[in-house]
């Protein structure tokens, strides 16, 4: 949805159901992590756009936007480019820096 829309389906669904969506917004939900995260995505996935991965990571809180991994250091965001939305879960480049994400972070 556009800004204009989305502004508009929460304040519509806030005042009839007295729910707040943004608590479902990964981008707003993302700025109250208190532990380390992963974002991967695809440069040209179709179903959802680089841009709504791009926004969340912006969000991470500051202490999480790098992870370490002997003394290297990485960002919480990893791009790939031309595994669109499901092929990017098979693929072995990805499963490794998910698998070194998870052997290395420290909470």
């Amino acid at each position: 949805m556009d800004d204009y829309t989305t502004k508009l389906f929460l304040e519509n669904n806030y005042e009839k159901l007295g729910i707040d969506f943004n608590f479902f917004i990964v981008s707003e939900a993302i700025k109250n992590f208190n532990y380390p995260c992963l974002i991967v995505h695809d440069e040209y996935d179709k179903e959802v756009p680089v841009e709504c991965a791009i926004n969340v990571s912006k969000n991470i809180p500051e202490k999480f936007q790098t992870y370490k991994i002997n003394d290297k250091e990485f960002p919480c965001f990893y791009k790939t480019t031309g595994l669109g939305h499901r092929r990017i879960i098979r693929d072995d480049n990805v499963v490794k820096v998910v698998v070194d994400f998870i052997s290395n972070i420290k909470i």
